[in-house]
């Protein structure tokens, strides 16, 4: 795990940076950094980790990617159009790396009867509830 000061590194609160990433599809947390001088519901920085990179499959490569990502939308604030072709470059990457290798596939079968079970689709499931 890192903190990274955004205040002073990019003139930019925890809590600016945070929304920032979260629209290119990159999740931290805001947090407070050592002496910061911001109330905790703003921070000077965020906290980056890469569990959810590492548990993907991601390696060196992939972190570079995100780094990269990261930088570019933190330096860019108010450039829009470059936070949508960094959204769709994490999409890109994480289409990659699913978090479920073939749960979709699984689902579908599922749905499917593959399993010996009947039809399990919306329908069914509804008016089993009712």
């Amino acid at each position: 795990m890192t903190l990274v000061d955004t205040k002073k590194s990019r003139g930019l609160t925890g809590k600016e940076a945070e929304a920032l990433l979260e629209n290119v599809g990159v999740t931290v947390n805001k947090n407070l950094i050592p002496y910061d001088e911001l109330p905790p519901a703003k921070a000077s920085g965020i906290r980056i980790g890469t569990p959810a990179c590492t548990s993907r499959g991601m390696g060196s490569a992939e972190m570079e990617q995100v780094a990269n990502i990261v930088d570019q939308a933190l330096s860019n604030p108010g450039d829009r159009m470059l936070h949508r072709r960094l959204r769709d470059e994490t999409l890109d990457l994480c289409d990659r790396f699913p978090i479920y290798a073939g749960l979709l596939r699984r689902l579908y079968e599922q749905d499917h009867g593959a399993y010996g079970d009947e039809k399990r689709g919306p329908d069914t499931e509804q008016q089993r509830l009712l």
